[in-house]
């Protein structure tokens, strides 16, 4: 694992072959680029399922029975995420990763030490990326926590691949359009069990 230090992405954007939009140079650090919380958090309301086996069948019945509830706060507003609540929130920033890298995500250690666990299952960004990226978020503390839209939220590393990869994953192309909140799809989800 080589981490691109903050001359390299600075480079790798210069040349536009990296792209984050909206780009404030402050948010790139040593090895890293700050990503700030979005104004859009969906959470699980209830189903009618009441367990998911997702290597069963059941993902994509309790993916299409699920009651949603998506909220969009002001972009200087803010979402109060209670104890033991998940949440799914998106980042403020569209990424775009050339096809000779991939970036790892992870959660900011300020906000763990929070109780806040704000994640992205898999934590990679594949090469040839272009979206907002989802985060999982979780309070595992005992009092409710203030998500502020554009708050710092997460961080993006960028790794160089030795060789292109042969296969993109074509269906990217369904999270590359959103510029909300993304669940899992059924499909997906068997694709990767296999």
């Amino acid at each position: 694992m080589v981490y691109l230090s903050d001359i390299e992405i600075f480079n790798l954007r210069n040349k536009g072959e990296f792209k984050i939009e909206p780009f404030e140079p402050k948010l790139v650090r040593s090895i890293c680029v700050e990503l700030r919380l979005g104004n859009r958090f969906t959470t699980i309301m209830s189903s009618s399922t009441n367990y998911i086996d997702p290597i069963a069948g059941l993902a994509e019945e309790y993916i299409t029975t699920q009651k949603l509830s998506t909220v969009e706060v002001l972009d200087s507003g803010s979402y109060i995420i209670s104890p033991g609540e998940y949440v799914i929130g998106i980042t403020n920033e569209k990424i775009t990763m050339p096809k000779t890298h991939y970036g790892s995500l992870f959660g900011r250690a300020s906000m763990g030490r929070l109780g806040l666990q704000v994640f992205c299952s898999g934590g990679f960004v594949d090469p040839a990326f272009s979206g907002y990226l989802t985060l999982e978020i979780f309070n595992a503390s005992k009092v409710p926590i203030m998500l502020r839209a554009g708050m710092p939220i997460a961080k993006l590393t960028v790794e160089e691949l030795k060789v292109v990869p042969t296969v993109l994953r074509p269906s990217l192309t369904d999270y590359e359009r959103a510029a909300e909140v993304t669940l899992a799809k059924a499909d997906e989800v068997e694709d990767e069990t296999a």
